[in-house]
């Protein structure tokens, strides 16, 4: 086993976090900032809560995360039944045996897709449909070289805070594969041993579709119709499905249109 189960993990987090329960307080939103000088002239931070605290801090920190990454043409759909990855769980039992599609190689995403379909088995009631389409030959196993491991290591942040915004770049690209556009050798390993055992059986339900790009899409109350374009040969496909899931990732930051400017 290369990796511990989600459930180990869960109990590891869920065990971390125990140690903090004190310093941290759940479920509360910012509701408004205010910045002032005390008699010293030093700065002093009023932060209130939707728990109606006021309270107050010489330093702010902001760790919000990134914005989830919509990409063209999904980003003028407003739909419930085109989500970002970030938002998988919440409309699971709306959609639950239904054919489902997922645009984009977002890491350590396959298990979660995987499990809305169950495994086949001879005399089973019809099964859900997956297709997951990647821009990619095929879905994009993480990096594992040593280098590449070094990019997670504290001293790599000073080191990578001090180049050019050019080598900043090229070292994203390369650092790519250790985080949201690819995935797991396990992972892979049980998702297409999934669809060999499918095809064994006759009743696949289970499709990944590689060098694939969405072109158009169309939402009505009966589905969402994608137009999709095989990259190497030019060929135009259609496509159906009752949801899609965006595993698209999320933007950087930094001064380009397609990134964030800062974290929200």
């Amino acid at each position: 086993m290369e990796f511990p189960l989600r459930k180990e993990y869960a109990q590891y987090v869920t065990w971390a976090a125990g140690h903090f329960e004190r310093l941290v307080d759940y479920g509360v939103h910012v509701t408004g900032v205010t910045l002032e000088r005390d008699a010293e002239g030093r700065p002093r931070y009023t932060v209130t809560t939707s728990a109606g605290e006021t309270l107050q801090a010489r330093s702010l920190v902001i760790g919000t995360g990134r914005a989830p990454f919509v990409p063209e043409p999904f980003d003028t759909v407003d739909s419930p039944r085109v989500f970002h990855l970030t938002r998988y769980c919440r409309p699971c039992g709306s959609w639950r045996r239904r054919r489902g599609a997922a645009q984009g190689d977002g890491r350590r995403r396959q298990p979660e897709r995987r499990r809305s379909s169950p495994s086949t088995s001879p005399g089973a009631t019809r099964r859900p449909k997956s297709t997951t389409l990647v821009r990619s030959l095929t879905h994009p196993r993480e990096g594992h070289q040593s280098v590449q491991r070094g990019g997670v290591l504290p001293g790599f942040t000073d080191y990578y805070y001090g180049a050019s915004r050019e080598r900043k770049d090229a070292i994203d690209q390369y650092m790519r594969l250790t985080n949201y556009s690819s995935a797991d050798g396990d992972v892979l390993r049980e998702l297409y041993r999934l669809i060999y055992e499918q095809r064994l059986d006759g009743e696949q339900r289970v499709f990944v579709s590689g060098s694939r790009q969405v072109r158009a899409v169309a939402v009505d109350g009966t589905g969402v119709r994608m137009t999709v374009d095989e990259l190497n040969t030019g060929e135009s496909e259609e496509h159906e499905a009752d949801f899609v899931v965006l595993a698209t990732g999320f933007r950087d930051l930094g001064p380009a249109p397609t990134r964030s400017a800062s974290p929200r």
